[in-house]
């Protein structure tokens, strides 16, 4: 087999690798947007899967768990009532704060903006998470009195 040979599959194998590359980085680096959240922020003891970790790593008894189940549906109903009042008013603030954004910047960085802001990803509430995805509490060292 001649030498050219070799180095032009070589040279083929290296070319699809970096194209292989390329459209790999650009489909999965770009931010899939989500639908903005229409439903209240639920914090992270009001969720479905908070229930289930307490079904499972409590043993709850089938009595237990529909008291819990119905005073999660109610605290979620109070939620959405509380999250009612609030929203208007967290809307206008946070459209105020764009603003006075937009007015620091210059036009260039004005365009990156609202390019950042129409790909954001809406984040979860930042609450204290699920007990299971904290890191374990280091307890202090004892002071010894030295």
């Amino acid at each position: 087999m001649s030498p050219w040979k070799v180095i032009l599959a070589t040279l083929i194998i290296f070319v699809a690798g970096l194209l292989t590359g390329a459209v790999g980085v650009a489909r999965l680096g770009k931010p899939v947007p989500r639908p903005p959240r229409t439903d209240p922020m639920q914090p992270w003891m009001l969720r479905e899967n908070f229930r289930m970790e307490l079904n499972r790593r409590l043993d709850l008894t089938p009595g237990q768990s529909a008291r819990i189940d119905t005073t999660m549906r109610e605290g979620q109903e109070r939620m959405r009532e509380i999250w009612s009042l609030v929203r208007p008013e967290i809307q206008a603030e946070m459209r105020a704060v764009r603003e006075e954004i937009r007015r620091e910047l210059t036009p260039e960085q004005r365009r990156k903006f609202e390019q950042m802001i129409r790909e954001r990803r809406p984040r979860p509430a930042q609450v204290e998470p699920p007990f299971r995805d904290r890191p374990p509490r280091r307890e202090p060292p004892a002071d010894t009195g030295r």
